[in-house]
């Protein structure tokens, strides 16, 4: 009979020696975070900002009913980088205060910012609210893998 094997970093021992990974505590915050914003900017670039139709109907009285309404609200966002500005600011202020919290807000508007037509600015927010999302993960051990 030999004897089950201790269960090392990273890994979870059900008691009967069947070893099994551990799933990451937090990493999968920044990602959910990417999926999700990723995902309704598409939605709204497609239906929204994309459609000739809607931009013709909606170019005559830009706030008149709900649909160009939300329109109008997604290209304000894009207009002048607004959006991509935002999330820059908001990276900044993560990074200085050390704030998952803010830095997964900055990563939002920073992948919808790439999506939604300001890529050059919005790309560097969402990095740099990237590694605040890590190192603010590696200081509470929240991270998968070897140490």
């Amino acid at each position: 009979m030999t004897r089950p094997v201790d269960a090392g970093p990273g890994e979870l021992d059900h008691g009967d020696g069947v070893r099994a990974a551990a799933a990451p505590r937090a990493g999968w915050r920044p990602l959910a975070v990417v999926l999700v914003a990723g995902a309704l900017a598409l939605a709204a670039r497609h239906a929204l900002v994309e459609p000739a139709a809607l931009t013709a109907r909606c170019d005559a009285a830009p706030w008149d009913g709900i649909a160009c309404s939300l329109r109008s609200a997604v290209v304000q966002g894009f207009i002048e980088h607004r959006l991509a500005l935002l999330a820059a600011v908001t990276a900044t202020l993560a990074w200085v205060w050390r704030s998952s919290s803010v830095a997964l807000a900055a990563l939002a508007l920073g992948v919808a910012g790439m999506v939604l037509y300001s890529a050059s600015l919005a790309a560097p927010a969402a990095l740099v609210a990237l590694l605040v999302c890590v190192h603010a993960g590696s200081r509470r051990g929240d991270t998968a893998g070897p140490p």
